[in-house]
């Protein structure tokens, strides 16, 4: 007598998920022209680490000076903002006059 396994609907579904479908998912990638692995890392969180080009002291200079460059021309908007600001509205500057309608 041989032993015959039989297949419940749930379990073929399972099957059908496991073998089927990624299966599907690939040649609709290949159809695409998409790399379907470079995909799947992706989406899985595994891309390559990419290293900065330049890391050297120079590089960290320049870049201290460009944030400091960037905070300057972020002040000088901020007092801009603020004569446009008195200018227009001719209101007081206090903390109550600065608030919006909704409480922020």
């Amino acid at each position: 007598m041989a032993l015959r396994t039989r297949l419940t609907p749930f379990s073929r579904l399972l099957l059908f998920m496991i073998i089927v479908l990624p299966l599907a998912y690939f040649g609709a990638a290949y159809y695409n022209n998409e790399d379907p692995m470079a995909k799947l890392r992706e989406l899985m969180g595994k891309s390559p680490v990419s290293i900065p080009a330049d890391t050297s002291p120079a590089a960290a200079d320049t870049c201290e000076e460009r944030v400091k460059a960037l905070e300057e021309e972020n002040a000088a908007l901020r007092k801009a903002l603020e004569v446009m600001a008195k200018g227009s509205t001719g209101v007081q500057d206090t903390a109550a006059s600065n608030r919006q309608k909704w409480g922020k």
